[in-house]
């Protein structure tokens, strides 16, 4: 008999939606993405940048992994959605720390990140019957997030570069889990297709990590001018920042999120290997939106003034790490057209690092032109090829 915890995938007749415990789940996630925006403007170098990706990669795959859980359990269910509040719990750790987790607070957000891994994927796998064929892949995930906790939690006990190096280490072997099907010695290895998915959660699930990623950029910008006065330029600075996250929710919603779903129902004998894909697929759409939030409160704080480079760099990097990614996912997992988002890109590259003469404000308008550029163009084009099709 079935563990009652269990979704069952092939047995979903009608779309699943995301549950209001995982909803709240989220809640965390904007905090957390509040702070990595915050703890990225605070500290614009090298260094800065490399400590936030970190976090953020960090960040998602906690957030994963655990919509990767919802998916296999019904969060409908007491069990899982107590798990859901044990990772919430572990989440805010993890969240209040992240603005020093490289100095004072390296043991609170390992303990929120490692417990939060822990936890879940031990729930995972007592929660499954030996008999049901995921109980193996579950194994292996607990193993193989067992030995690298061990690497997160050693990082915290050194200090400086060595600490970002470790925690580098764990980073790259967490990614890796799943390319190498979480091989443990005795267990084997499993395989994209022991990863069934439900189609219309998991892509919803996605696309509101989009949604809540997009919120920090409306955020950033209204606590920003708020906290200035407020004369024609810096009204002009919102509205055009506002205007970059309408293009960076026109670039993805129209047509293609629900395009994800469409593909997940399609393709059901690859579902498991989409689903792999897309968890990476997005981290640079979610970290272009991040970063885009900071190039945002650098404008409406400046936005008559020549930005530094370094200033500059985040107007470039935000928009075009978004439409790169979305590069890689109309291509690999779509199959749509995909060069017009590449020139863009490097459109924009070019007219933002090459404009620290021009103002912040002018150079961020010309980023919001080309964006609704693209929008426009591929709106276009889609009405077009579905005509031909009819």
């Amino acid at each position: 008999m079935p563990s009652p915890l269990r979704r069952h995938p092939a047995e979903e007749d009608s779309p699943v939606g995301a549950s209001y415990a995982e909803l709240f789940f989220d809640l965390v996630f904007v905090l957390a993405v509040t702070q990595l925006s915050s703890a990225l403007v605070d500290d614009l170098t090298v260094a800065g940048a490399t400590q936030t990706l970190v976090l953020l990669l960090a960040a998602w795959w906690a957030w994963i992994y655990t919509t990767w859980m919802t998916n296999w359990f019904d969060p409908e269910t007491r069990a899982v959605r107590a798990i859901l509040l044990v990772g919430m719990l572990a989440s805010l750790c993890g969240a209040i720390a992240i603005p020093d987790a490289f100095d004072d607070r390296a043991g609170l957000f390992v303990a929120g990140y490692v417990g939060l891994q822990l936890i879940r994927n031990g729930f995972m796998v007592l929660a499954t019957q030996r008999s049901d064929p995921l109980h193996a892949p579950l194994v292996r995930i607990f193993v193989w997030s067992a030995w690298v906790s061990m690497i997160w939690l050693a990082g915290a006990l050194v200090e400086g570069e060595a600490r970002i190096a470790v925690w580098i280490v764990a980073l790259v072997l967490d990614y890796a889990g799943p390319l190498a099907g979480h091989w443990a010695p005795r267990l084997g290895r499993s395989v994209p297709a022991d990863w069934d998915l439900v189609p219309s959660h998991f892509s919803e699930r996605l696309q509101l990590f989009v949604i809540l990623a997009l919120g920090e950029t409306i955020v950033a910008a209204g606590v920003s001018a708020s906290e200035l006065e407020m004369d024609a330029m810096r009204i002009a600075a919102v509205v055009v920042s506002f205007g970059v996250s309408v293009a960076f929710w026109w670039l993805y919603f129209d047509y293609h999120a629900e395009g994800v779903a469409r593909e997940l129902q399609a393709r059901d004998a690859e579902r498991g290997r989409l689903g792999e894909l897309l968890s990476y697929l997005h981290v640079p759409i979610v970290a272009g939106i991040i970063v885009s939030a900071v190039a945002a409160e650098l404008v409406i704080a400046h936005p008559g003034e020549r930005l530094h480079i370094d200033e500059m760099l985040p107007l470039a990097a935000g928009p075009a790490l978004f439409l790169v990614g979305s590069v890689f996912f109309k291509a690999s997992v779509l199959h749509a057209q995909w060069r017009q988002r590449l020139v863009a890109a490097v459109v924009i590259l070019v007219i933002t690092l090459s404009g620290v003469f021009a103002t912040a404000l002018a150079a961020w308008s010309l980023v919001l032109i080309v964006l609704v550029g693209v929008a426009l163009y591929e709106t276009v084009k889609l009405k077009d090829t579905a005509s031909t099709d009819v």
